[in-house]
């Protein structure tokens, strides 16, 4: 039904061969050079690293939204880095009108990026 996952398998300084790791090759890929001179554990590390690097590519797909479409446990970008709104970070003033963060985003006027989880 499914076709097998590829493996990796390492051959050691010894002779001995052992089984890694499996992955799935539409969401990873890996040469024989990447392995060279790695230990096991730092051959697992790797995996992990593409891994983590593939899932944070999918899940950053973001919106720009008006201010007022925020709302808490959404996540915003925030000078930069990834920011999860909590309750008290919403304000609303007759003056300035709804803030995140003090930021009025030019009184409403600049959209928000509002990643997509």
């Amino acid at each position: 039904m499914f076709d097998e996952m590829p493996k990796v398998v390492a051959t050691f300084e010894n002779g001995s061969e052992k089984e890694l790791f499996s992955y799935y090759p539409d969401e990873l890929s890996f040469t024989p050079d990447e392995f060279v001179g790695l230990t096991e554990n730092e051959a697992r590390q790797l995996k992990t690293s593409k891994d983590k690097e593939y899932l944070q590519s999918n899940m950053r797909s973001f919106k720009m939204v008006h201010i007022s479409q925020i709302k808490t446990g959404d996540v915003i970008e925030r000078d930069g880095k990834e920011t999860t709104v909590c309750r008290h970070n919403i304000k609303r003033s007759e003056f300035m009108g709804i803030t995140l963060f003090g930021d009025s985003y030019t009184l409403g006027l600049r959209p928000v990026k509002k990643f997509n989880y």
